[in-house]
């Protein structure tokens, strides 16, 4: 929901649909122009629908030349190739695209409402530079007061440093809403090897992470959500 809520955001800035054709994001992979199923989600998510009964798989064809995951299994697919992937009735099957990164709230909740104040997950698909970017953006959920700017619009990165990786949030503009939501985890598809130290731009050492396959970084900011705040990982 967060990422769909950023994404009707920025399509009021914009102009750019939240869901769009294939050829949209990948206008020089001439495989994707007859594709009439599959679509994505922003600039990050490919969705690949069942639409046909008794139908149990799916040939997926990841466009571009970097890295795709799998946001169920973690697995990862080396762009371009078309794959055939498992698509039992509980699943439909999502992709991630590496350079990407999303928001998600992970509580259970009966309603949207009641997620209000619930706390952010946020996607890092790493690409094969190993860098990412998102945006989330924040409002009251109710009123049409972001219109007076009452809202928090955020700016995620993550590059290559030196001897490791740094992750940054900053605001785009000026935040305007104070809220109680904050960021409880980073998960990071694609991390290449476990952390040597996780340190924050204020020293503070990070120990609440778990790794192989996905990095998983608990708490990684005591800042209030619209304070900026990074953190650089030692590989």
């Amino acid at each position: 929901m967060p990422f769909w809520y950023t994404l009707f955001y920025e399509a009021t800035q914009n102009g750019s649909p939240p869901m769009r054709p294939l050829w949209v994001e990948f206008p020089n992979d001439t495989v994707v122009f007859k594709e009439q199923k599959n679509f994505m989600v922003g600039n990050a998510l490919l969705v690949a629908p069942i639409t046909t009964p008794h139908t149990f798989t799916t040939d997926v064809h990841f466009p571009g030349t970097d890295v795709w995951y799998d946001i169920e299994t973690d697995k990862k697919y080396q762009a371009p190739q078309t794959v055939t992937i498992d698509a039992p009735l509980s699943k439909i099957p999502v992709f991630q695209r590496g350079g990407t990164i999303v928001p998600l709230k992970m509580r259970v909740r009966r309603s949207s409402q009641l997620a209000q104040h619930d706390p952010f997950t946020l996607n890092v698909a790493l690409n094969n530079d190993g860098s990412a970017s998102g945006t989330l953006f924040i409002d009251d959920y109710y009123s049409f007061a972001y219109k007076k700017g009452k809202f928090v619009y955020l700016q995620f990165e993550m590059k290559r440093v030196n001897n490791g990786l740094q992750f940054s949030a900053s605001t785009k503009g000026q935040a305007n809403l104070e809220t109680s939501e904050w960021i409880e985890r980073i998960r990071i598809y694609g991390f290449p090897s476990a952390p040597k130290s996780i340190t924050t731009h204020t020293g503070e050492t990070l120990d609440h992470f778990e790794w192989p396959d996905v990095l998983e970084i608990k708490k990684p900011s005591a800042q209030k959500i619209w304070e900026d705040f990074s953190f650089t990982i030692e590989l």
